[in-house]
């Protein structure tokens, strides 16, 4: 049972939630099965570890049933049943953690029933709160709609005078603004998130269908809304990546509206805007680097880039890589030390070795950050890439020509032969190690002909990873 389903999703409850399930399974309204039940009891005890030689399926069943012979069909049995309890008890919950998800199919109940007094009751209840709400992000504009929806759904069936206001009143044209909003708010994202994926792998998507949300300013009520514009300019910084202007505008409505957005939707923007910064700062907008350590400190300070999803590394080396790069070393260094207890069990020390090898590599501790290095197992395909530039990077400081060209060698051929990388990353590392390669040859064999023939190559070429780091290894021999 150790890789079974069922201990997978155990193993993510919290105790509070290992508690509660409990409860859970013991009521009879969900479950009447006692052996589940007993199940249950002891794979809570289990909790957290659900070491293999306590769980193993005849261990467990002769725990649970002693004297009993062995039934794989009916262990299996509980263990489904079990397993099926879990998923509703993930769903349950997240379901009653949603106050207008459950007060909307109470609504939908109501209604249905004909119990008007409560339903006229909720809505007022419901119609208050969501006056009173902060945050006015695009589900709020669904829960609007859902309310208004129910409202004019009991006004048709039992008060024709006020549905016939309604209608002259252009109600409905609000509720179609509300699922409006909704709509373009969810559609917008996930084109946004696919122009991301474009540019980070080996992706393409047919970006025509994109061309009608681009006049969105266009529309009035739309306009009004900033998780709608917000989401709108998100869309133009990647679909119009050279334009700056929609970068800015994002900060400013960041400024302004944060506070009345869902905290997942802001994450989400700090993290594009991050994403989209590193990428323009490897192409050669270096002004961008003062901005986005900016928006790590704001989004540190503010608590709005914790760690979650699948971003831990790249974000946890990407706040390194900028602070050092602006020589701010004692905020790094208790970045790297501070946060390291935040990223996921399986990547943490990979994670941290690598930016204490960046952080020992700009303070000029060369050995140690390539001792550190020669521990490190790649969390993925990005992950890679960084490690293999420091370490090339740390050939070269140390005057390690044989390793650096063997390194050289070899990471040329990853590049070539990896199909998750896309043309441009493949173009930006390529040219790094073919320039390193070459600055340290003139380093070798200096000549002053071919050393102003490779600056002028370097400094012209923007499409070239870590290109400030190669110019000023020129400028050191220039000296």
């Amino acid at each position: 049972m150790k890789k079974s389903i069922l201990v997978e999703i155990l193993s993510k409850f919290s105790q509070k939630e290992i508690r509660e399930f409990s409860e859970y399974v013991k009521s009879p309204f969900f479950n009447k099965n006692q052996g589940i039940i007993k199940l249950n009891n002891y794979l809570r005890l289990k909790y957290p570890a659900f070491e293999k030689s306590e769980t193993e399926k005849k261990i467990v069943f002769a725990e649970i049933f002693p004297g009993v012979k062995y039934n794989d069909g009916f262990m299996r049995t509980l263990i489904f049943g079990l397993s099926a309890l879990a998923e509703n008890f993930l769903s349950y919950t997240r379901y009653k953690n949603s106050y207008y998800k459950d007060k909307t199919f109470l609504l939908y109940e109501l209604n249905d029933r004909h119990l008007d007094r409560q339903l006229e009751k909720n809505i007022r209840v419901i119609s208050k709160k969501l006056e009173t709400e902060k945050i006015k992000d695009y589900e709020y504009y669904l829960d609007k709609y859902n309310l208004e929806n129910e409202k004019y759904l009991y006004y048709f069936r039992n008060k024709p005078d006020v549905y016939e206001k309604i209608v002259k009143k252009t109600k409905l044209k609000e509720m179609a603004d509300y699922l409006s909003i909704f709509y373009y708010s969810c559609i917008i994202g996930d084109y946004t998130r696919l122009y991301n994926l474009k540019n980070i792998y080996n992706f393409d998507f047919d970006t025509t269908q994109t061309d009608k949300y681009m006049d969105i300013p266009k529309d009035a009520s739309l306009r009004k809304v900033p998780c709608v514009m917000i989401s709108y300019y998100e869309l133009m910084l990647f679909a119009k990546s050279d334009d700056l202007t929609y970068f800015y505008k994002i900060k400013e409505q960041l400024e302004l509206y944060e506070d009345t957005l869902d905290r997942d939707h802001v994450y989400n923007i700090y993290i594009n805007l991050i994403n989209f910064c590193s990428r323009k700062i490897t192409a050669g907008y270096k002004e961008l680097e003062y901005e986005v350590f900016a928006l790590y400190k704001r989004g540190l300070e503010k608590n709005i880039l914790p760690f979650h999803g699948t971003s831990h590394f790249r974000f946890y080396t990407t706040v390194t890589e900028t602070a050092l790069k602006l020589k701010e070393y004692e905020w790094a260094r208790d970045f790297i030390n501070d946060y390291r207890d935040r990223l996921p069990e399986k990547i943490r020390e990979n994670s941290y070795n690598y930016a204490k090898a960046l952080y020992d590599f700009e303070t000029g501790n060369y050995t140690e950050a390539l001792e550190t290095l020669s521990v490190v197992k790649y969390n993925d395909v990005y992950h890679k890439l960084k490690c293999k530039c420091l370490i090339a990077m740390l050939y070269y400081e140390l005057g390690y020509t044989v390793q650096l060209l063997s390194h050289i060698d070899a990471f040329n051929h990853f590049i070539m032969n990896d199909k998750l990388l896309n043309k441009e990353r493949k173009r930006i590392y390529s040219a790094f190690i073919k320039y390193l390669k070459k600055v340290d040859s003139v380093r070798l064999f200096f000549n002053n002909e071919n050393f102003e023939k490779l600056w002028s190559k370097i400094e012209t070429d923007n499409d070239v990873y870590n290109k400030k780091w190669l110019l000023k290894k020129m400028e050191e021999m220039a000296q």
